[in-house]
């Protein structure tokens, strides 16, 4: 025997049905116009896309000089940053190219970062910006 919803539950069921089917087409139509819309790469979209993040330029700022450096390091010459985030940054910036990672030796390994020739890039700027906070502070 076949037992029957209340109406009050098919009115729900109803209702579900509409808004998945409704929003898919939407959504769809939504991502398409966004995707037409996206203007083309100009150059400070693309360099913040490699140095945004909260520790990114303090990382470059502290290997400006070019010179190897070790993590703990790197670590020691920003205040307030964790493992993790240092980590996560420096793995960021050698994914895009602007620090380079070298693993000497085997046992113990030691491991150092520099800055790429594009990463040297960045340096007149920092150096700019390091001046403009010296006259806001």
């Amino acid at each position: 025997m076949k037992t029957e919803k209340p109406k009050k539950a098919e009115a729900k069921d109803k209702k579900k049905t509409k808004k998945k089917t409704a929003a898919a087409p939407k959504n769809a139509a939504v991502k398409k116009e966004a995707k037409a819309a996206a203007p083309k790469k100009d150059g400070i979209t693309a360099a913040m896309e490699k140095i945004s993040g909260k520790w990114k330029l303090w990382i470059l700022f502290v290997l400006r000089d070019g010179s190897k450096m070790r993590f703990s390091e790197i670590k020691r010459e920003i205040p307030g940053i964790n493992d993790v985030m240092l980590s996560q940054s420096l793995k960021d910036l050698v994914e895009t190219g602007l620090a380079l990672r070298e693993q000497i030796g085997d046992v113990p390994s030691r491991v150092t970062y520099r800055l790429t020739a594009s990463g040297k890039g960045i340096v007149p700027a920092l150096e700019a910006l390091e001046k403009w906070g010296e006259t806001i502070r």
